[in-house]
């Protein structure tokens, strides 16, 4: 799925409708994606404050991980 294929307007209007969504994930696999992205984060100096907000969504089971992609590459591409 891509931007133009998603039945959102805007990446912040998916953004939102994502971050309302409610999780399936089990607490341990959360806690084990967290640990992974701080892990990442701190190797690569990561601490922009949208960016670890991005994160959340795959993080916390809002995206699976090709919708997480699609919207990452519709909000960052450009054009």
């Amino acid at each position: 799925m891509s931007f133009s294929d998603s039945p959102y307007d805007s990446p912040q209007a998916w953004y939102a409708a994502a971050i309302a969504r409610e999780t399936m994930l089990a607490v341990e696999e959360i806690r084990r994606r967290q640990l992974l992205a701080d892990a990442h984060n701190a190797a690569n100096n990561i601490r922009d404050p949208e960016v670890l907000s991005d994160q959340r969504l795959y993080i916390h089971g809002y995206m699976e991980l090709e919708e997480y992609q699609s919207y990452l590459f519709s909000k960052y591409s450009k054009g």
